[in-house]
């Protein structure tokens, strides 16, 4: 039926070399960049194994830059998208009991895979689903999986979603291989107990699985457990106040067990309407354990640039409308 289900696919492939890479770090404006710096060996060298994706804006100071070498692979590509959209509400003409909760139902799928491969033994050179990430012939490959499944998403009282996302990335680099997964499923449930206060809940399950050739210090595989209770206030449409609740506890499938556990209690407020301008607020609590060393690249991925003990994060972010084609943003972030 129109509108019950959406289909959009499509595929590309072809052949030819690809370059091995190197990458550096290079510094840019404070703040403006991507990547922070930690000093592990505490030896002043800035090293490639010691740049981390920053976790706070402060720290985002350094830029990834890719350079070419000279050395070439053949490799066969291949590319594929796809997205499908069921709708059962618009499938589902009949009017029992059971159809009635069927068509409470909607689902959302996206698939996106890109791969490079230098063999094409039994066709894999064209095929986009073979997978086998330790595969030494896949050489480059980014993949994403998302798939959202609703129940009851048009209701002004309460609904409830199943999401699960996948990603894989490999890169090939004169060093040698690096290459991530990540897999999480996660349940989200609204519940409005008035046009003025709603409780949202999520409980997430993660998996998270880093390996690199060259920098072993740099392999992990993660574990996690989290869920968060967000309690918010609305009055009209100028004012929103929210109480959350995060607890979370990561464990690293090594040899020393690393474990880490969160405990955030955190207020966010937003302001809008002050002559066409908006005033967002957080205040966050954090309590974290650990019983790793932390200044290892796990203890950063572990405590999400954190300490252990107790921490302290805010923000303030101001943003005003001066003219219809221009907008100004004033904003500050702090931690202890």
């Amino acid at each position: 039926n129109k509108g019950g289900i959406n289909l959009n696919t499509s595929y590309e492939t072809g052949n030819g070399r690809e370059l091995r890479k190197e990458y550096v770090f290079l510094e840019t404006t404070p703040g403006q960049g991507v990547y922070t710096w930690i000093d592990y060996n505490k030896n002043g060298v800035k090293e490639l194994n010691e740049f981390e994706v920053a976790q706070f804006t402060d720290q985002a100071n350094y830029i990834k830059v890719l350079l070419p070498t000279n050395t070439y692979i053949k490799a066969f590509t291949n590319s594929f998208t796809g997205i499908l959209a069921i709708n059962a509400s618009q499938l589902i003409k009949s009017e029992n009991k059971f159809a009635k909760w069927c068509k409470k139902f909607s689902n959302q799928f996206a698939l996106k895979i890109d791969n490079k491969i230098t063999s094409n033994k039994n066709g894999r050179g064209y095929n986009p689903f073979y997978s086998a990430i330790a595969d030494t012939s896949l050489i480059i490959t980014n993949n994403s999986l998302r798939n959202n499944l609703s129940y009851n998403k048009s209701s002004s009282v309460w609904d409830a979603d199943y999401l699960y996302t996948k990603t894989q990335a490999k890169n090939l680099l004169n060093s040698g291989y690096e290459f991530r997964t990540k897999e999480i499923h996660a349940i989200n449930t609204r519940v409005n107990f008035s046009s003025q206060f709603t409780l949202v809940v999520k409980g997430e399950s993660i998996s998270d699985n880093n390996k690199s050739e060259f920098f072993t210090s740099r392999n992990f595989s993660l574990a996690s457990q989290q869920i968060t209770s967000t309690f918010s206030y609305q009055y009209q449409s100028t004012f929103n106040a929210s109480l959350i609740y995060l607890f979370g506890n990561k464990t690293n499938a090594s040899e020393l067990k690393e474990r880490a556990q969160q405990n955030n209690i955190g207020i966010e407020c937003r302001l809008s309407g002050i002559k066409k301008g908006n005033l967002n607020t957080q205040f966050h609590f954090i309590n974290l354990k650990y019983n790793g060393a932390e200044n290892t690249p796990v203890a950063y991925e572990m405590l999400e640039g954190l300490r252990t003990g107790i921490n302290t994060t805010w923000n303030v972010n101001y943003q005003q409308n001066i003219s219809k084609s221009l907008q100004i943003t004033i904003g500050y972030e702090g931690r202890k």
